[in-house]
């Protein structure tokens, strides 16, 4: 499938990286335990928001997670070795109704792991993994309502920089009506129960694609519009590779 791109006015760094940083572990997050850090990333998430922004840090481990919230200005950093994993229950992940932009996308699941609507600066980085754990057996049986890996609608300077991204519930991300955003040197594999996309960009504007390797049961990279309200223009996607290949 070809595509023609834009010319990318591009945006030469997203000034999301903050000099501090927050480690989860110091909110009490603890690795390998098998049980729930919801509320300990999200409590670093709230404090790095008060101080104006700042790096939030999963370090080397495994730490279990349900859905958290992204805020302005910050820098969700996953270090080698490290791993945030989806919580195995559909129901563990709240619905959330998006309230900027209505689109054909209101018709799928609104659960995601990570979640940020009109959020500004954000970014996920790091050298470790994001783990949907798309392959627990709860996500086969509630086929129709699985959550997503990450969901970014109408956010602005956002970068994805660097992380491994595997088996979400759902689509491994869908970034709706953003504006600026950056895929950077990310690996995706993405193969779960059916609809496994791997990076979406649905309406968003200012959009750079590159060093990226996605390998999904469904589409590896979609470019499309699904509200009346947003335009995909301005992307350029340089230097990928792309694969698709389903367990049906």
């Amino acid at each position: 499938m070809k595509y023609s791109f834009y010319f990318l006015l591009l945006f030469s760094t997203i000034t999301t990286s903050q000099a501090q940083i927050l480690k989860i572990e110091d909110f009490g997050a603890v690795a390998n335990s098998g049980k729930l850090n919801t509320t300990y990333i999200q409590a670093a998430i709230d404090s790095a928001e008060k101080i104006g922004g700042a790096t939030v840090l999963i370090p080397k481990g495994v730490f279990m997670s349900s859905t958290i919230f992204l805020k302005d200005n910050i820098t969700l950093e996953i270090a080698l070795g490290g791993t945030l994993k989806g919580a195995d229950k559909t129901k563990q992940y709240p619905e959330i109704k998006t309230t900027t932009i209505r689109s054909f996308g209101d018709t799928y699941p609104q659960r995601s792991l990570i979640f940020a609507e009109g959020k500004h600066n954000i970014t996920l980085k790091g050298e470790g993994t994001i783990d949907g754990n798309g392959l627990a057996l709860d996500f086969l049986i509630n086929k129709d309502d699985k959550p997503f890996g990450i969901r970014f609608i109408s956010c602005t300077n956002v970068l994805y920089e660097g992380l491994t991204l595997k088996n979400s519930g759902f689509w491994m991300m869908h970034n709706l009506n953003c504006d600026s955003v950056t895929f950077r040197n990310i690996q995706i594999i993405n193969h779960s129960f059916g609809n496994n996309d791997g990076i979406s960009i649905d309406g968003c504007r200012n959009v750079l694609v590159e060093n990226c390797n996605v390998d999904s049961n469904n589409d590896p990279l979609v470019i499309k519009t699904m509200s009346i309200d947003a335009i995909a223009e301005n992307i350029e996607v340089r230097n990928c590779k792309f694969a698709t290949y389903s367990r049906a």
